[in-house]
């Protein structure tokens, strides 16, 4: 044995070391993959801006990829798929995608202002690159080269694609989206690529308005454009659609489909549009050319608009069964400048549904419209305006205009027409009550109003007193502005015959109305009266001249003096209301009040106003002053279901209208604006402070117009006033 040998390792030494090599040699083989892959997933995470839930495994089978989700190109929408598997095949690959939701909205997604950003996030990059970087491509562009530039890198390569619980949504306007599920793609590998669905056009709140059947197809040789084909179906019919977009606009052709809906149509022909939109740095326009196109698929926007409105919408247009022909233009300009035209457009068999308008539907066989309306942005707000020329028949109304931070100016002009045509050209519904009413001569009209706003919010101030707006009378009175009223129907039009539903001969002597009241229940019942001496529930006005002489101050002061019409009081009306930002304040004179009651009812529209002044005016002519008096006060709601001074203070007083005092009188005449609301105010038969003094300054009023001596003011203000009590109508809850 040599000395210097080294010492040879034990045994068991040697098993250790054996052993150590070889548990880690097999660790590092075993785990090194899955290092490898978490590394992949994390760098590739970062690369494309993704968050932790995504992750990619490659294997022999092919792609497994989960938890996809990020913004599209530009911001516009997002994208995500919970699961997409690519397994090549014999006959291409087979793209199978599970929870794919794809949302396109039509701005920009804005990200949270304390919202991370990664400067490997391109979107992210691109916004916070230097003014030296090129300029980013355009949004829309960019979103619409994906499904060309798809297609072109799968030239070759055929892919099947079976998409399971997807949804692709997209913005279509503000309000209105288009859903399809589960859509069908194909890539057949010739450079195409065609998406299918069937579409549901929706309101944000989900609201289903139409159902949309659409391809779309794109090709590698037309890089950003996609072609469109199917129809829109409504309840009305259906439209074909074909056309073509892209990034800079579209162009679509629309067809009527069915040979049921030209049975329909006034012309030999089937309904059809073309629709040009064009898009610029400048903006965009938007140009539709119509053929006897119908207007059915327009009604799913009016629930639309109502659900955007936040309500019922004030004037709801009825667009089952109307057609379209002409021009209608849409242009904005990124100087915030957005206008509308109208050109030669004809609308048929139109409805408007508006309770100020009517208190029934209206219906314009023949609409012609004319015009344009613009919009534009300033810097102290938006500055409004526009011309418009509407005509129905002979009919014709021109509206110009412009409203902005500093004021309104609007005009309002009939040119000169036959006053028969006036009736005979209104819309239909606009007063049922006046078909048959034959009248003679020519009349010509204009409405105008120009208000500064400073103006007005300081005559606001100076007629405020103690919360409330008290106006002097006009001469002491200074507007915020120019009112011009001039509608001369009394001065120009002779009514040759009324309509056979309006018997104003028949006042002269007894005649008989019905009320129509409503029970417990809801049901409505009538109540015949003949309105003369001899019915149980009828006075004579030189029985009650306390009660009349109430009334006439508190409900028409002038009521002997005007025509049927108090100019004076409409203007004062007018003033008051636009001062109260509302309307608060009528001006119906007693002679209106009495041709609504006997014939119109309570139906409060611009139409019904058409027909009461009507009705006023031949009151006037045909009846004198003491008979209209006599009637309004016999006929007039007073109560719930009180109709007449005789039932009315019997119903408040217990008494005949003859034995009431004048506070009494002054009482029951003040209830009038709204008899129900006070009859309920004043069941338990406690009459406030607050009331009692509005009685005292109508006695004022009464006394300072030498209407009643001093004498006989102070007997009234010391007048007994009281009330019978109605426990019916208190409150319990």
């Amino acid at each position: 044995m040599s000395a210097d040998r080294s010492p040879r390792p034990s045994r068991r030494l040697r098993e250790w070391a054996f052993w150590t090599t070889s548990l880690v040699g097999g660790g590092v083989a075993a785990v090194a993959p899955a290092v490898a892959e978490a590394e992949a997933n994390r760098a590739l995470r970062e690369r494309i801006g993704v968050g932790e839930d995504f992750r990619v495994h490659v294997d022999l089978d092919g792609l497994d990829l989960r938890g996809l989700d990020r913004p599209l190109p530009g911001g516009r929408g997002h994208v995500r798929v919970d699961h997409l598997r690519l397994r090549p095949g014999t006959d291409g690959l087979h793209l199978e995608l599970d929870g794919l939701r794809v949302a396109v909205t039509r701005s920009a997604e804005q990200p949270p202002a304390d919202a991370p950003r990664s400067d490997s996030d391109p979107i992210a990059a691109a916004s916070s690159s230097s003014s030296s970087a090129p300029a980013p491509k355009d949004p829309l562009e960019a979103l619409l080269e994906l499904p060309t530039d798809l297609a072109r890198k799968l030239r070759g390569v055929p892919v099947h694609v079976d998409a399971r619980d997807s949804e692709v949504q997209i913005e279509l306007a503000p309000g209105l989206s288009a859903t399809a599920h589960d859509p069908e793609f194909e890539l057949p590998g010739d450079g195409t690529l065609t998406g299918r669905g069937r579409f549901a056009l929706a309101t944000p709140s989900g609201t289903e308005l139409a159902q949309a059947t659409l391809e779309l197809g794109a090709r590698d040789s037309l890089p950003g454009a996609l072609a469109i084909h199917g129809r829109v179906d409504f309840e009305g019919g259906t439209l074909d659609l074909v056309g073509g977009l892209d990034a800079h606009g579209a162009e679509l052709e629309l067809h009527e489909r069915s040979a049921k809906a030209k049975a329909k149509s006034k012309t030999d022909t089937l309904g059809s549009a073309s629709v040009h939109a064009s898009r610029s740095a400048d903006g965009m326009d938007l140009a539709v050319d119509a053929r006897d196109l119908p207007l059915d698929g327009l009604a799913p926007l009016v629930p639309l608009a109502a659900e955007l409105g936040g309500g019922e919408l004030p004037l709801a247009p009825l667009f089952a069964g109307a057609r379209l022909d002409g021009r209608v233009e849409l242009h904005h300009r990124s100087g915030g400048r957005t206008s509308a035209r109208l050109d030669a457009v004809e609308l048929r068999d139109f409805g408007v549904d508006s309770d100020l308008l009517a208190g029934q539907p209206l219906r314009f066989a023949d609409l012609s419209l004319d015009g344009e309306l613009h919009r534009e942005s300033q810097a102290e707000g938006a500055r409004i305006g526009g011309t418009l020329i509407a005509s129905h028949g002979a009919l014709q109304v021109s509206a110009s205009g412009q409203l902005d931070a500093e004021g309104l100016a609007f005009t309002v002009e009939m040119p000169t027409l036959a006053c028969q045509s006036l009736i005979d050209d209104l819309p239909g519904g606009t007063a049922p009550l006046l078909e048959g009413t034959r009248t003679s001569g020519d009349i010509a009209a204009e409405f105008g109003l120009d208000l500064n706003f400073a103006e007005l919010e300081a005559a606001r101030q100076r007629y405020l007193v103690d919360g409330e707006l008290e106006l002097p009378e006009l001469e002491d009175f200074e507007p915020p502005g120019e009112l011009r009223f001039d509608f001369p129907f009394l001065e120009s039009c002779a009514i040759e015959r009324l309509a056979p539903s309006v018997d104003v001969e028949g006042l002269a002597g007894p005649y008989h109305h019905t009320f129509t009241v409503g029970d417990a229940d809801g049901a409505g019942r009538t109540v015949r009266r003949t309105l003369a001496v001899g019915d149980e529930h009828y006075a004579s006005l030189d029985s009650i001249p306390t009660v009349a002489l109430a009334f006439v101050i508190l409900e028409d002061a002038r009521f002997w003096k005007h025509d049927g019409f108090d100019r004076e009081q409409i203007e004062r009306a007018f003033w008051f209301n636009v001062l109260e930002g509302k309307v608060r304040r009528g001006a119906s004179t007693i002679t209106q009040q009495t041709a609504r009651s006997l014939w119109l009812g309570i139906d409060r529209s611009i139409s019904r106003k058409l027909a009461e002044g009507l009705l006023a005016a031949e009151l006037e002519r045909g009846v004198g002053k003491q008979r209209i008096l006599e009637v309004y006060l016999n006929v007039i709601e007073l109560g719930p279901e009180v109709h007449g001074v005789v039932e009315a203070a019997d119903y408040h007083f217990g008494k005949h209208p003859s034995q009431l005092n004048l506070i009494e009188a002054l009482h029951l005449a003040s209830m009038a604006p709204a008899p129900v609301a006070y009859s309920e105010r004043f069941a338990d038969g406690v009459v406030d402070g607050e009331w009692r003094a509005h009685l005292h300054q109508q006695i004022r009023r009464l006394r300072i117009r030498h209407l009643i001596s001093s004498d006989t003011a102070k007997r009234a203000r010391m007048g007994r006033l009281a009330l019978r009590e109605h426990p019916e109508l208190l409150d319990t809850e």
